[in-house]
């Protein structure tokens, strides 16, 4: 019987962690000059929305711009928008050769225990 409550004792604790947002994947792939671009990048580890995320290209004109994942769906016979800042599309068509920066940061919202920031940079090679 102790052995079973020592059991649900830890496992409760396990459950209600405060986890480390993670950002992936470590790299971008690289680009070339007039191709189309896409990639995806993945936030996990904490309920994130539009005021607790930045997101940041340099240049500013290097044809490249980043989007949420947007998904609709039927409740109740009414049609909503979901938006989803744990998945970043960086996409577009790349102007010129060079590094393309891209920084996200942000952080978490917390309920049992405060939200946690997250910060990374992205370097893409333009070919």
């Amino acid at each position: 019987m102790r052995i079973l409550l020592l059991l649900v004792a830890v496992l409760t604790l396990v459950g209600c962690g405060n986890p480390t947002p993670k950002v992936t994947p470590n790299n971008l792939p690289s680009a070339i000059v007039g191709a189309e671009y896409n990639a995806v990048i993945n936030i996990s580890g904490g309920y994130i929305s539009e005021k607790s995320i930045s997101f940041e290209i340099t240049p500013v004109n290097s044809g490249l711009s980043w989007s949420p994942m947007i998904s609709y769906r039927n409740s109740l016979g009414e049609v909503q928008k979901d938006i989803d800042f744990h998945i970043i599309t960086v996409s577009g068509t790349p102007l010129k050769k060079g590094i393309i920066q891209i920084k996200i940061s942000g952080f978490t919202y917390g309920t049992m225990y405060p939200g946690k920031e997250f910060n990374k940079t992205y370097e893409i090679k333009v070919d």
